[in-house]
């Protein structure tokens, strides 16, 4: 049981990593998606300053700007990436734990199993020695009986009816 608790624990411990994994991922394909609508907006903010009345330096540096948003999404891009690979080592480390879990409980099952077998044949083995011991006794009972002295005959072992009469 102790083993068990053990397993359970290393279990509960890697399910624990595995859900700090996926969520430091979520965070990053969220801050991915942040960097995007960013991206977006200020694509759209170009486009309409660029329309209205072109200003070098506004246009320069929003153009500047979002290169290097495009730089931070291509980062977070192989971040995610590496990300995805310890969420995977996580879930194997996880699987593995509820598998060695789970053959953990099925031997302390078969192990209960072959005691209470065990159990159950010494039971059996009691009862049908009693019930030997039983019928040696009323056997014995029998014998005894038989051999004991007819006072009516004075015949051992031997038993008279009442229309007998012991003379021969």
């Amino acid at each position: 049981a102790t083993l068990l608790r053990l397993r359970e624990r290393q279990e509960d411990e890697r399910a624990k990593a595995f859900a700090r994994e996926r969520a430091t991922q979520a965070a990053l394909v969220n801050d991915r998606a942040h960097i995007d609508a960013r991206q977006r907006a200020l694509l759209q903010a170009i486009a309409t300053m660029a329309a209205d009345r072109p200003q070098p330096r506004k246009l320069y540096a929003a153009y500047q700007y979002e290169r290097f948003l495009g730089r931070t999404r291509d980062a977070r891009d192989s971040a995610i990436a590496k990300q995805q690979e310890h969420v995977d080592a996580a879930r194997e480390e996880l699987e593995s734990a509820i598998g060695e879990r789970r053959i953990m409980e099925k031997l302390i099952e078969r192990t209960e199993a072959a005691r209470d077998y065990a159990a159950r044949r010494r039971e059996q083995r009691l009862h049908d020695e009693i019930s030997v011991m039983r019928y040696a006794r009323a056997s014995r009972l029998r014998v005894d009986d038989e051999n004991s002295v007819d006072s009516d005959s004075g015949h051992r072992g031997v038993r008279r009816g009442p229309d007998r009469t012991g003379d021969s």
